[in-house]
């Protein structure tokens, strides 16, 4: 609770305890004789939390004390005349031409932008390539680690401990059983279970000899940089297209996203090209910076 109540605290910067002094609005709280309305909390609890808990007791107990310790510590900034500090003054003129300019962009650039259905049809239709799921493997493994230090000698013994584990298996022991018993990674809570995964999201030599076995098969002892695996293929998915209908509402989601960075890209290069912008690289690169 401590850590919840800390994270309140620290988004003091928002300063929104100075935000609802509308007459006639109700008062959730008055410290040292300043309001904090009802508006004033239900806009901290839309920036604070989730939709989910709003309705949560503890979580706007939560709310309404970090406004209140928020409110105890602007009126002691206050009297050391922080409000007037050039260094404060300085943060908040950062601040307020970050938020125009992204107010701006919203307004001028981004929300202008809108993706039809045929527009997705059509991007869907020539670009087929982009909506392929590859074929993935299921598959389970057991490993004996490595240190990055390995010598000689202990990699042999590594290399003994998973050959003999193979052996094992081949005589009839459950694969999972010895996965839990003997494995180095995390996976063996699962009995070894790596879940799905396409080429290229394993190193090149599990992968390898994973995508060679078939569903139900062992294979021999793989080594990696990792230290030394025994790998058993248990499903596989093979490569099948995206359906648009199915999927319309996320493909559009997804194009929508990719065309509105596009623009914007474009649009920045744009206003970019016709600014007179002069750079100093002597001085960016001679600059100290140095903690106070």
């Amino acid at each position: 609770m401590k850590k919840v109540k800390f994270f309140f605290v620290i988004c003091f910067m928002s300063l929104q305890i100075l935000a609802g002094f509308a007459s006639g609005e109700d008062v959730v709280a008055v410290v040292n004789g300043r309001k904090i309305t009802a508006g004033d909390f239900r806009n901290k609890l839309k920036v604070s939390v989730t939709p989910s808990a709003y309705d949560d007791e503890e979580v706007r107990k939560q709310v309404i004390e970090s406004m209140i310790i928020n409110s105890l510590i602007y009126d002691l900034a206050l009297e050391k005349g922080i409000d007037k500090d050039e260094e404060l003054l300085e943060r908040i003129e950062d601040i307020k031409k970050s938020m125009a300019s992204q107010i701006f962009i919203e307004r001028e650039v981004i929300d202008k932008i809108a993706l039809t259905d045929k527009d997705a049809r059509q991007y869907y239709n020539e670009h087929s390539e982009e909506f392929v799921v590859p074929e993935r493997i299921k598959a389970s493994h057991i490993l004996i680690q490595l240190p990055e230090d390995a010598d000689d000698d202990v990699k042999k013994k590594a290399k003994k401990v998973a050959e003999d584990t193979l052996k094992r298996l081949k005589k009839g022991e459950k694969f999972d059983v010895l996965a839990e018993e003997l494995s180095d990674c995390p996976s063996s809570k699962r009995g070894g279970d790596l879940g799905f995964f396409a080429l290229g999201q394993m190193v090149p030599e599990f992968e390898s000899a994973a995508f060679e076995l078939e569903v139900g098969e062992t294979s021999q002892v793989v080594e990696t940089r990792f230290g030394y695996h025994i790998i058993m293929v248990t499903d596989r998915q093979e490569t099948e297209k995206i359906d648009f209908d199915e999927n319309k509402d996320r493909i559009k989601q997804v194009l929508l996203q990719k065309k509105r960075n596009d623009v914007l890209q474009k649009w920045l290069e744009d206003i970019k090209s016709k600014a007179d912008i002069k750079i100093n690289e002597e001085v960016i690169e001679g600059l100290k910076i140095e903690d106070k």
